[in-house]
């Protein structure tokens, strides 16, 4: 798979492997394969203006708390490609991106409050964070109807200045970036 990885992403060999390996330990306990690993994060990266070495940045930023928060590999690779061109590198993006999930549940007050006020849902019935699609459409339903200075303050209050790229990103993706597999 590094072998692979390497070649697809012209990328230095050991540093593959490593992000394999990094990659594989994070979303142990998932369905996920080497191969999946390969193909994804080469597919994020020719998707968008990163290439396999910001893919390993984004992962080392935000894919342990990813995976912790139960969000696939699938959902996080999409969401960075998708959102890359409103960051200088992988590693702010994946910070960002961390930033925005961690906010999903409001870390202040006013937060919260936001949340409450616009409806919003990110978890399901049991308590787990839905898939990003499904946020994503949670956010272009109940905040995205707002005016634009409306929509900058919700989500500036709920996921704060840095996590807003993220937001606003993920609620400017066209129907085939969310559904994209990159495969």
């Amino acid at each position: 798979a590094a072998v692979a990885l390497s070649n697809a992403g012209n990328y230095d060999l050991a540093e593959s492997a490593k992000l394999v390996a990094q990659t594989m330990d994070a979303w142990k306990g998932t369905q996920l394969s080497t191969n999946d690993v390969v193909n994804r994060l080469a597919g994020a990266a020719n998707a968008s203006k990163f290439g396999v070495e910001d893919m390993a940045g984004a992962i080392g930023q935000a894919g342990g708390v990813a995976a912790a928060m139960g969000v696939s590999f699938q959902d996080m690779t999409t969401a960075v490609a998708a959102t890359a061109s409103s960051f200088s590198s992988g590693s702010d993006a994946g910070t960002s991106f961390k930033t925005f999930l961690l906010g999903l549940d409001g870390t202040t007050d006013k937060a919260k409050g936001t949340i409450k006020e616009y409806g919003l849902e990110f978890r399901n019935a049991n308590g787990e964070l839905k898939p990003m699609a499904e946020i994503v459409e949670e956010l272009r339903g109940k905040v995205g109807t707002l005016g634009e200075a409306q929509q900058v303050a919700a989500l500036k209050t709920i996921f704060g200045n840095d996590a807003y790229r993220t937001a606003a990103g993920l609620m400017n993706m066209t129907g085939a970036e969310r559904s994209e597999e990159h495969t």
